[in-house]
């Protein structure tokens, strides 16, 4: 069962639209942030948030290195023991000539 569409690109004037509509909700933005009176002042996280901010990033670096691993690993073996690095880069089509 498919329950996938194909993907359909924004042509003519729907690209156009979106465009116009995004930059001008950028221009509403910036004029809202230059009559500010003073800068935002963000407050600064407790101990816990840094130390939790901190931990959640080495576990996802840590985990980007674990799929990579996994995933080179799979190369290798479906490779037969050799991993074969720009062989397999051909991106034109297989038409059989």
């Amino acid at each position: 069962m498919n329950t996938h569409q194909a993907w359909s690109p924004y042509v003519g004037s729907s690209s156009i639209i979106l465009a116009t509509v995004l930059l001008l909700i950028t221009g509403v933005f910036l004029s809202f942030a230059s009559r500010l009176p003073h800068p935002i002042a963000i407050k600064r996280p407790g101990k816990v948030l840094s130390i939790s901010i901190v931990v959640s990033w080495v576990v996802c670096v840590m985990a980007v290195l674990v799929a990579s691993y996994i995933y080179i690993v799979a190369e290798y073996r479906q490779e037969g023991g050799h991993l074969t690095v720009g062989a397999d880069l051909d991106c034109s089509p297989k038409t059989g000539q």
